[in-house]
C-alpha cells in the first residue's frame, strides 16, 4: 500500500466517535425507493449492511463442487466478499480438470477468496451458516447471501426442509442447478 494511505484501515477518533477504520461511503442513489418514492425494507437492509462495517456484499458457499465453485466464480470478481466452505480437505479437487483448477485458483487468489477446507455445515440460519471448523470448534458464519451448493439430487427432502424453515419470507430460497431438475452443469449456472 502506498505510504500515503496506510493508516486508511486504522481506527481513527472524530470528535467522541470511534470509526474503527478511515474508510467512508458517500451518500448515492439506490433506485430502492418504493412508487411514491419512500423509504422501505430493501433501503433500511441496504444500510444496515453498510453500517456492519463493508460496502460490497459477504457472500459465503457451502461445497465446492462445480456449481459451488462456478458461483465464487461470479461473486467474486463483482466485489463481494467471498467465502467458500468445503467439508473435504481440499477446495479445487481432483474432479476439475487442469485448466478449470488453474483458473479457479488464479481467480481465488487474485479476489482473494476465504478458502476453508475440512469445514462442515452443521445448521442453516436466516443470516449465516453454523459450521464445525477442522479443530472441532463450532462457529457461525455469517452472509448476506449464503449458497448451498452441496451436490443435491432433485427433488431431495432437504430443500423441503428449508422451504418448511425459511418459507415465511425471511429468506430467499433460489433453487437452482440439479437440486431442481438433473441437466447441464451450464444450465443450471446459467439459471443462477
Amino acid at each position: 500500500m502506498k505510504k500515503d494511505y496506510q493508516h486508511i484501515f486504522e481506527p481513527i477518533t472524530v470528535k467522541r466517535t470511534i470509526f474503527k477504520n478511515r474508510v467512508v461511503m458517500t451518500p448515492m442513489g439506490t433506485n430502492y425507493a418504493d412508487p411514491e418514492g419512500g423509504i422501505n425494507d430493501d433501503h433500511i437492509n441496504y444500510y444496515r449492511l453498510r453500517a456492519k462495517g463493508g460496502t460490497g456484499k459477504k457472500v459465503v458457499v457451502i461445497g465446492a463442487g462445480a456449481v459451488g465453485l462456478d458461483v465464487v466464480e461470479f461473486f467474486a470478481p463483482r466485489g463481494a466478499d467471498t467465502t467458500v466452505i468445503e467439508m473435504l480437505p481440499y477446495i479445487v479437487g481432483p474432479a476439475l480438470d487442469p485448466i478449470t483448477k488453474v483458473s479457479i485458483v488464479d481467480l481465488m487468489n487474485k479476489y482473494n477468496v476465504h478458502q476453508r477446507p475440512s469445514t462442515a455445515l452443521q445448521e442453516v440460519k436466516p443470516d449465516c451458516f453454523v459450521v464445525k471448523n477442522p479443530d472441532g470448534s463450532i462457529e457461525e458464519v455469517e452472509f448476506d447471501y449464503g449458497c448451498i451448493c452441496m451436490g443435491l439430487k432433485s427433488n431431495n427432502p432437504v430443500l423441503d426442509m428449508l422451504n418448511t424453515e425459511f418459507g415465511d419470507g425471511t429468506v430467499e430460497i433460489m433453487n437452482i442447478g440439479d437440486s431442481k431438475r438433473q441437466r447441464r452443469i451450464i444450465d443450471g449456472t446459467e439459471e443462477g
